[in-house]
């Protein structure tokens, strides 16, 4: 008995390392839809993909949110793929567009897993809406 109380947690906390590793399927066939839609240029394949009102925020935490219906993400799409991010590369920072960073990553990067109902991809934030992964938010420099 004392074996086993020693060793469940350790067994949990394997188990839910592995489990961060593997995404969701629901998921990576959300991203993968998302990404082709995104390379594909398809502004309307990712709007239906999209939650209404979209909510756009600025890069700090004092900046008015935004909220944005179908017409209005049409509005700021391109500002949205085109955005550039600073992301670490060794031990330098590099400046990439979100699309470039899109197109780098075909699986969805562990990292960004946040709970089981939200991931965040640098810039964009998708969460799982009545059973569905969406695109529900985007930090915008404006």
């Amino acid at each position: 008995m004392l074996v086993l109380r020693l060793l469940l947690p350790l067994i949990l906390l394997i188990s839910g390392a592995c489990a961060a590793e593997v995404p969701d399927p629901e998921l990576q066939a959300f991203w993968t839809q998302f990404r082709q839609a995104v390379l594909a240029r398809n502004k309307n394949k990712v709007a239906a993909m999209t939650q209404f009102p979209f909510e756009v925020r600025g890069v700090v935490d004092s900046s008015p949110v935004k909220h944005y219906n179908r017409k209005g993400f049409f509005d700021i799409y391109e500002r949205l793929m085109v955005q550039r991010t600073d992301i670490l590369s060794g031990n330098q920072f590099i400046s990439k567009s979100m699309i470039e960073l899109i197109e780098e990553n075909p699986e969805i990067p562990p990292k960004d897993v946040l709970t089981e109902n939200q991931m965040r991809f640098e810039d964009f934030v998708f969460e799982r809406v009545r059973g569905r992964w969406r695109f529900t938010r985007a930090y915008l420099e404006e």
